[in-house]
C-alpha cells in the first residue's frame, strides 16, 4: 500500500481522495437520506394530487347522478300528469255522454 502513495502527499490527503471517490461511486448506486426524503415527498405529493383529482371526478359523477335522478323524477312526474289529464278528459267525455242520454 505504501507503493501507491505518491511522494509529497500525506496519508490524510490520499485517504480523503479515496473517500471522495468512494462517495462518488456510492452516490451512483445509492440515494442519500435527503434524496430519499425528497423522493418520498414527491411521491406523497403525487398521491395527494391523484387523490384530489379522483375526488373532483367523484364529485362530478355524484353531481351527474343527482341531475339524472332529478331529470328522471321530472320525466316520471310529467308522464303521470299526462296520464291524469288524459284520464280526466276521458271521464269528462264519458260523463258528458252519460248526461246527454238523460237530457
Amino acid at each position: 500500500m505504501d507503493e501507491d502513495i505518491q511522494e509529497g502527499t500525506s496519508v490524510d490527503e490520499t485517504s480523503s481522495i479515496d473517500i471522495e471517490v468512494l462517495n462518488q461511486l456510492l452516490s451512483q448506486y445509492f440515494y442519500t437520506k435527503d434524496e430519499q426524503a425528497q423522493m418520498q415527498n414527491e411521491t406523497s405529493n403525487q398521491q395527494l394530487d391523484n387523490q384530489d383529482q379522483l375526488l373532483v371526478e367523484l364529485q362530478s359523477i355524484n353531481h351527474n347522478l343527482e341531475t339524472l335522478q332529478y331529470n328522471t323524477q321530472l320525466n316520471n312526474n310529467v308522464v303521470y300528469l299526462g296520464l291524469v289529464v288524459a284520464l280526466a278528459v276521458f271521464f269528462l267525455v264519458m260523463f258528458y255522454k252519460f248526461l246527454r242520454n238523460f237530457i
